[in-house]
């Protein structure tokens, strides 16, 4: 048998030959050889043109090719491969449901001002929102992959809370000072997997020296 289903017909549409996944596919057996019209178990199939196409049924989506055969013997033939697809689409419409659930997610954190920090549970960088670019003068894409040591040792934040977080195993808060020159107040948060082993280390943090000119102003 093929991968794909096979079927045989003539020109009334009687299906004559079917392999064991036609037989699956459309729930027949030995006893609809002669029995069955493609015309039923593909709805809207048009085999006056020999191009791949999308059949729907009640709950499966097919993707037909049809072949119509013109030898003189065997005229009034048609030969049908069908692939069920059905998953395909639901996985693909799940992958774009998924991305763009993302980039919901991605732009209501980016819309946030308080810095967003997050790093797999040895200290590298996974995720940073926008909000680092006002706050230390770096894109995202500049931090990830990196250690927030390295981070630290280069001045765009100390100290580092998340190191903290990986050394105590704790949530802590404490203040920074950036390479800017601003004061932060940065709260670390462990994320713990079932086993009690940590995961990740989510860090917030606010910019108080942009709080104080606000105060000021007002």
């Amino acid at each position: 048998d093929f991968v794909d289903a096979a079927l045989i017909a003539v020109n009334n549409s009687i299906v004559i030959y079917f392999n064991n996944k036609a037989a699956e596919y459309f729930d027949m057996s030995d006893k609809d050889y002669y029995k069955v019209k493609y015309t039923d178990i593909l709805p809207g199939l048009d085999i006056s043109e020999e191009i791949i196409q999308k059949v729907y049924t009640d709950n499966k989506t097919f993707q037909v090719a049809p072949k119509v055969l013109t030898d003189v013997d065997m005229e009034g033939v048609v030969m049908l491969t069908v692939s069920d697809i059905t998953e395909n689409l639901e996985t693909r419409r799940d992958m774009i449901h998924a991305n763009e659930r993302c980039s919901g997610l991605e732009t209501a954190l980016n819309s946030i001002t308080d810095e967003i920090f997050i790093t797999d549970s040895k200290g590298f960088t996974e995720y940073v929102n926008s909000a680092v670019e006002r706050i230390y003068g770096v894109t995202p894409s500049e931090l990830i992959g990196k250690h927030v040591t390295e981070l630290s040792e280069a001045k765009l934040f100390n100290p580092s809370a998340t190191m903290k977080v990986i050394e105590e195993n704790r949530r802590v808060t404490i203040t920074q000072q950036t390479s800017k020159g601003n004061t932060l107040v940065a709260t670390s948060n462990p994320v713990f997997g079932k086993d009690g082993n940590l995961l990740k280390v989510v860090t917030t943090a606010r910019d108080m020296s942009e709080m104080s000119s606000l105060n000021c102003r007002l």
